[in-house]
């Protein structure tokens, strides 16, 4: 599972040249030149742009920790917290059973859900 270290830095930001004034991304991603308003100039650009990147950033995180099958859960280890797509709910791991903040039942969780932490990640929960 990729750490949030790392996905930031695979998605580190850049111009596409020296002389450009559009945002890119290293895995690939341009800002959108067609809805940035470049009449507004000097900083109203650069937060037009940081905008789309935020969005980009965020976008490939979650879709980077989705989780879609069980095979993906099983994999995850003991205190990775997820959130079920199907009802919000943290629910962490511990140990091989699942544990929702409402129950203190182990369930088998629904999916698809994303994983907002695992130990790998690090910091507090």
């Amino acid at each position: 599972m990729i750490t949030l270290t790392r996905h930031l830095a695979a998605h580190a930001a850049r111009r596409v040249d020296d002389c450009s004034e559009i945002l890119s991304c290293l895995c690939g991603w341009t800002a959108d030149d067609e809805q940035i308003d470049f009449g507004k100039v000097g900083s109203g650009v650069l937060a037009q742009e940081g905008a789309q990147r935020a969005a980009h950033v965020a976008a490939t995180w979650q879709q980077a920790r989705m989780i879609t099958d069980e095979a993906g859960l099983d994999a995850l280890p003991s205190g990775a917290v997820d959130i079920s797509e199907a009802h919000g709910v943290a629910e962490q791991k511990i140990g091989e059973a699942w544990f929702s903040a409402a129950s203190n039942q182990s369930f088998e969780p629904e999916l698809p859900g994303v994983v907002v932490w695992t130990p790998a990640d690090g910091g507090d929960q």
